[in-house]
């Protein structure tokens, strides 16, 4: 049900942001990528315990904007609970 909050935590999810950001480049340069480790998509705490921080999918989506990868994105979320 979550994670206790810490310095590790902030360091899996900076590395879940640039895995996703990265899979992101390759799916541009190869048609399609992914990252398996990407998707914790909310900031919920319940009880002092974290489940996500960051959007990796929104810190990857505004990279590419802000460099001029991409002129718009469509994120089409098909996580199931």
């Amino acid at each position: 049900m979550g994670f206790p909050f810490s310095q590790a935590l902030l360091k899996r999810e900076e590395l879940i942001c640039i895995g996703t950001t990265q899979a992101a480049l390759l799916a541009l340069e190869n048609g399609v990528s992914f990252n398996v480790a990407g998707a914790p998509i909310m900031l919920i705490v319940i009880l002092a315990k974290v489940t996500a921080i960051y959007n990796d999918s929104a810190v990857a989506a505004q990279y590419l904007l802000t460099y001029n990868k991409v002129k718009q994105i469509l994120v089409v979320d098909l996580e199931v609970h």
